[in-house]
């Protein structure tokens, strides 16, 4: 018998078989990586029209309060980028904490 043989006899546990619970980290992990990238094509969106919106001629006064992100500007360009800019950033940290929390259980 080999050493690795008498580990498993010992612990059980370390033998992982794909059960439920694995099957269920693999739905959460293709949800989380589909929020992602709605996320950064959204974000990405917002950033280029802010672009977009930051050439064209003309100003107005805009404001708006985004998940408690509260942002005000003379153009409407620089908010758009601020929008885009704050749903990938707030995103991508829900989303690096449900993989953490996954990885504990």
């Amino acid at each position: 018998m080999s050493l690795k043989q008498d580990s498993r006899d010992a612990n059980p546990d370390l033998e992982q078989t794909p059960g439920k619970d694995t099957r269920r980290n693999e739905k959460r992990k293709s949800a989380l990586v589909t929020v992602s990238v709605l996320a950064t094509v959204f974000g990405l969106g917002c950033i280029y029209g802010g672009i977009l919106l930051m050439a064209a001629p003309g100003v107005g006064a805009t404001s708006f309060d985004f998940l408690n992100l509260q942002f005000s500007t003379q153009q409407t360009g620089v908010a758009a980028i601020a929008l885009g800019a704050a749903s990938i950033i707030m995103i991508f940290r829900k989303v690096l904490k449900a993989i953490v929390d996954i990885g504990r259980t």
